[in-house]
């Protein structure tokens, strides 16, 4: 995975460690970095969203495809992770969904996570391009533009 750092994101999740979610060992159980990427991302996406209603019409919208997640660093009760999303690359039906996810005031990322994000058609079951308006919206928003 590529080395990012907290200024490469524009979008912002903050998410509580539950006491729950550590384990016997005394840090954050590693499913609950897939959960916290999972809210992140659909937050992100929320935020993307917003003022572009035919992006969620005709029953389309994405779906996981793939998720891989690099644990640097551990995490404790009580702390609140910060977790930055930005699509790293863009394809026709597809992009790539780069998280980091970071303690406040660190630069340097606890764990990065890489998503393949599939724009799905839910009614028909296959995958279908991904809207155009949502695509400049990625351009717009990042402070580094995604691959195509």
């Amino acid at each position: 995975m590529p080395d990012i750092k907290r200024a490469q994101f524009d979008h912002w999740t903050y998410v509580q460690v539950r006491w729950g979610d550590v384990d016997r060992l005394g840090h954050v159980n590693n499913v609950q970095y897939f959960r916290y990427s999972e809210e992140a991302r659909t937050q992100w996406f929320d935020s993307l969203a917003e003022g572009l209603q035919d992006i969620w019409s005709g029953g389309q919208g994405p779906i996981l495809a793939a998720i891989d997640c690099q644990f640097i660093q551990q995490l404790h009760h009580p702390n609140t992770v910060e977790i930055g999303t930005i699509a790293s690359r863009l394809g026709n039906s597809s992009m790539q969904v780069q998280q980091g996810f970071f303690i406040a005031g660190e630069d340097s990322p606890i764990a990065v996570s890489e998503s393949r994000v599939v724009w799905f058609d839910y009614k028909n079951q296959k995958s279908t391009p991904v809207p155009k308006s949502l695509r400049e919206r990625i351009r717009q928003s990042q402070p580094i533009a995604p691959e195509e």
